[in-house]
């Protein structure tokens, strides 16, 4: 039971990497270098496997093996093999037999013991020494730094403008006798469509950092990085930004980067968002 319990709050310490470090990437600065999930996963999984069999200490303990080897497995499948993404999963796969072996009463080991080697593992992936040789020679480009639109501007920058040529198509929504299209981290361009087989394009609201768009009664709903962005649409002719909400989307600085490898130093919020880099 109490290895079950072991695994389940364990696996919860994942979710929570996940929902501070995935879902808005770079916006936190992550000690482990993405290795947490290795870690975790085959520890997790290993104990919660062990929970559910009575056989004897070899086959409990066959199962963080089969456990580790499933992520080594999986990262030379997908290409993307990372020395110490397999470390933390060796580790996983230690400290899990560890526990296997004590909960058996094939070990005896001191709680100091578990602590110390508890504590060795945040120490390994804490250490800020490794941090700068990592991303210089395995994981990205480290030479970029980041181009800003300050909020003052921000704000100031939504204008309706002359159509351009597209790019690049997001969403789609129908009003009236105009559709809207989002390109996105540029803003919105308006097509006439009175004459179905002929659409026309009319205008182009630019509307940085925008990446949805939603319409009710004749007002058009838009995001503008952290803002969100309400226009008037009622008369296509005459189009104009009524409201605006300052910070009510999470900053996430890797918005309007397509290029994943990309990795920016020396970010400062205060400065504005980022729109690119250099």
């Amino acid at each position: 039971m109490r290895l079950l319990i072991a695994a389940v709050g364990l696996l919860l310490t994942g979710f929570l990497y996940y929902a501070i470090f995935r879902v808005a990437p770079g916006a936190v600065y992550d000690p482990t270098l993405g290795s947490f999930p290795s870690f975790i996963f085959v520890l997790s999984f290993s104990l919660g496997s062990a929970a559910f069999v009575n056989g004897g200490i070899l086959l409990r303990l066959s199962y963080p093996l089969i456990w580790l080897s499933t992520v080594l497995l999986a990262e030379m499948l997908f290409g993307v093999e990372d020395p110490l993404d397999g470390f933390a999963a060796i580790l996983g796969f230690g400290v899990a037999a560890v526990f296997i072996l004590k909960s058996a009463g094939s070990l005896s080991m001191p709680s100091a013991w578990g602590q110390r080697l508890l504590a060795s593992f945040g120490v390994i992936l804490l250490a800020g020494s490794y941090a700068p040789h990592y991303v210089d020679h395995h994981c990205c480009d480290s030479d970029k730094q980041p181009v800003y639109l300050s909020y003052n501007d921000l704000r100031s920058s939504v204008a309706v403008e002359a159509p351009r040529s597209m790019s690049a198509m997001g969403n789609l929504y129908l009003y009236a006798n105009h559709l809207y299209i989002n390109e996105k981290n540029k803003g919105l361009h308006i097509i006439d469509n009175a004459d179905p087989a002929n659409p026309k394009p009319e205008a182009f609201i630019k509307i940085p950092g925008n990446t949805n768009v939603n319409i009710r009664s004749g007002y058009l709903y838009a995001d503008s990085f952290i803002d969100l962005v309400v226009l008037d649409i009622r008369d296509p002719d005459n189009i104009q930004e009524i409201n605006r909400q300052i910070d009510v989307f999470p900053y996430d600085v890797y918005q309007a980067i397509e290029d994943e490898t990309i990795y920016l130093k020396n970010l400062d919020r205060d400065r504005g968002v980022v729109i690119g880099y250099e």
